[in-house]
């Protein structure tokens, strides 16, 4: 049902979109804005990849060192198992379970911050790039700025806005529906 309505959406948007392209000589100018590539390509998104970067080999390095640890204790442990007590051994078998448990927290843990970092650093990235296709769009008069990945509209001119259009011709379907 949700599919349907996507494509019958979609259908009408477009058929109307390119009805008003007939009668309107300010369809003009569409642009086309590739973020990936300006995150590639930019020195913006050079040093944004460079501090991603910087943030994940930091926490690797930290896990690193964690798990070092947690390998020389067992080490330990294995040597010197048969000279313990009992109750030494099972001490220290509980101090790895514990060293262990806190080495996946922190690794749970670095995951979520690092992935935040670099989603706010390229969040902002974003908010930088599409405020400026903005105001490319508006300085040289862009019909329709589309982000290519995500075929987002990043700007419209208010001149090709037909969603007061499209929900009359809608309700007007929908009236005749139910009669």
């Amino acid at each position: 049902m949700k599919n349907i309505f996507a494509v019958t959406f979609t259908t009408v948007l477009f058929v109307c979109l390119f009805s008003v392209a007939g009668y309107s000589s300010d369809i003009s100018k569409i642009g086309l804005v590739d973020f990936q590539q300006i995150l590639k390509e930019s020195s913006a998104g050079k040093s944004a990849r460079q501090k991603i970067n910087k943030r994940g080999k930091e926490l690797e390095t930290n896990l690193k060192e964690m798990q070092d640890k947690i390998e020389g204790l067992r080490e330990k442990l294995e040597k010197e198992a048969l000279v313990m007590s009992q109750e030494q051994r099972e001490q220290k078998q509980r101090e790895i379970r514990i060293k262990i448990n806190d080495f996946k927290q922190k690794n749970e843990q670095y995951k979520e911050d690092f992935k935040e970092m670099r989603e706010e650093v390229i969040n902002n990235m974003q908010e930088e790039v599409f405020g400026l296709a903005r105001e490319i769009g508006e300085e040289q008069e862009y019909t329709l700025i589309i982000e290519k990945s995500a075929a987002g509209v990043l700007y419209s001119s208010d001149a090709i806005d037909i969603t007061d259009e499209v929900i009359s011709r809608y309700n007007e379907d929908i009236s005749e529906l139910e009669q």
